[in-house]
């Protein structure tokens, strides 16, 4: 068994003793959902950046994710739902290092809010749930649902925001995988990685032009 096969079933073991926590990672399906958007971007301190760079690991990002590297190092992930405790995004991103060029690739990042001011985020490694990332964050910010009458069909907007400190998983058990999957041991569980942003913005459509039906929507 290879070191990639091996973190899939180490994490998927992982999400079964959690419990919850990986199972929520797929938003529940609401009867009428909003339509939605906005970003998650992952800015990471430059002392990570350097030391990933000393060990001979680089980051690289498959659009619609992006990568940012003047004057910082950022990673961006486009919001594409969000249902319940769980934020959708869709792009890549890919480690890879002198000794594993191939690298590890994490696609379509799942944000899960839990209920002690964290997020867990979820990478999709060939098709299995890999919960590397924790954000710590303050609160929750909800908008008001503000209606905008500049089109033909009257919309409503709400905006929902959070941010905080993001760091690695505090399974020992990934961090060891990863490591020796990349051939290197400068990842270390729960290591600060440096700050994460998501904003997402929902949209409903009115179902007539007025304020009543408007405000009906949100």
């Amino acid at each position: 068994m290879n070191f990639g096969k091996k973190i899939i079933s180490v994490a998927a073991g992982v999400a079964l003793v959690a419990g919850a926590g990986l199972a929520a990672s797929t938003p529940v399906q609401a009867k009428a959902v909003p339509k939605t958007g906005g970003k998650t971007i992952i800015d990471l301190k430059p002392e990570i950046v350097g030391a990933l760079l000393g060990a001979g690991i680089s980051i690289t990002a498959t659009p619609p994710a992006t990568l940012a590297t003047t004057p910082k190092v950022i990673l961006g992930f486009p919001v594409t739902g969000a249902s319940g405790n769980g934020i959708t995004h869709s792009g890549s991103v890919t480690f890879a290092s002198t000794a594993n060029p191939t690298g590890i690739t994490g696609d379509n990042p799942v944000i899960t809010l839990n209920d002690d001011r964290t997020a867990t985020i979820t990478l999709s490694v060939s098709g299995n749930p890999v919960p590397l990332l924790v954000v710590k964050h303050d609160k929750i910010k909800y908008s008001k649902w503000k209606i905008d009458k500049s089109h033909k069909k009257w919309i409503v907007k709400r905006t929902v925001a959070f941010g905080g400190a993001v760091h690695l998983t505090s399974s020992q058990p990934i961090i060891d995988l990863l490591n020796a999957a990349l051939g290197t041991t400068v990842f270390e569980a729960d290591l600060g990685l440096g700050a994460s942003r998501t904003t997402v913005r929902e949209v409903k459509t009115c179902k007539a032009n007025t304020v009543k039906s408007c405000k009906a929507a949100g």
